[in-house]
């Protein structure tokens, strides 16, 4: 109720996010690359988790088993699973891109969560090139170098390609610590 008197006296100007949609009203912002890392939540298992096709744990199917360690990314959820009394989001995992439902927390007191919050930041395991492209081009480079990323430099992610279906590689978009922005190959990183 006092939203809508503030939003009657101040105008829609000052709260237009209240009648509208957040893409809407962040337009080109969130339909670009610096939009959607700005938008994205990144977790990392605590425990090994399956992926689900569905929501409902009763109901699905596992599609993939994830390990300790894995950085999966929310597109959707929370939702509770009513018939077994957790909560559960949908997204995919980045080192594959396998996507589905994963299940947040036990329904057994005192349990570890399965997914915590994280898994952006990462360490240059070898000196690996940092392009301006994911995918390799003609020259098969995958874009303009940038700089080469030192062994031990911790960078943050922002962005992610899955690896083609064919196989090949998955890729990163990193920034580095110097605001460099470019692509590395996923599997160039450990987790700090």
């Amino acid at each position: 109720a006092a939203l809508d008197v503030a939003r009657t006296h101040l105008g829609p100007q000052v709260f237009p996010a209240v009648a509208t949609p957040l893409a809407a009203v962040l337009g080109d912002f969130a339909a670009g690359p610096e939009g959607r890392s700005a938008l994205r939540m990144y977790c990392r298992t605590t425990r090994p988790i399956y992926i689900t096709d569905i929501c409902s744990v009763k109901e699905s199917a596992n599609v993939r088993k994830m390990a300790v360690g894995e950085v999966f990314e929310i597109t959707g959820g929370p939702q509770n699973d009513a018939t077994m009394n957790v909560g559960r989001v949908q997204g995919r995992a980045v080192c594959d891109g396998v996507a589905g439902w994963v299940t947040l927390t036990s329904n057994q007191a005192g349990a570890k969560p399965f997914l915590a919050p994280g898994g952006t930041v990462l360490e240059v395991k070898a000196p690996t090139p940092l392009r301006s492209a994911a995918l390799a081009g003609e020259n098969g480079k995958g874009g303009e170098g940038l700089r080469e990323l030192a062994r031990g430099e911790i960078v943050t992610m922002v962005d992610w390609e899955p690896a083609p279906q064919s196989g090949g590689a998955s890729f990163v978009r990193i920034r580095a610590q110097d605001g460099v922005v470019g692509w590395a190959d996923r599997s160039a990183f450990d987790d700090p």
